[in-house]
């Protein structure tokens, strides 16, 4: 799955979602997962590095949920 840190958000948003669209954003507790986690490069071909999720998301992971 892929994933960003907080401060990647606006990017994310503005690169990827139409304007004016809902965007949900779920904030994942990274030391509750029970598999692996690497920062690669965005499918995008940015140089900045996102955080990937290999493995199942499941619901006691998630912290808090946003609409942006």
């Amino acid at each position: 799955m892929h994933c960003c840190d907080k401060d990647q958000i606006a990017f994310v948003r503005a690169n990827y979602f139409p304007t004016g669209s809902t965007v949900v954003a779920l904030s994942i507790d990274p030391t509750a997962l029970d598999c692996e986690t690497r920062y690669e490069p965005g499918s995008g071909g940015e140089s900045e590095r996102f955080p990937h999720v290999y493995g199942s998301i499941r619901r006691g992971d998630i912290v808090d949920v946003t609409v942006l």
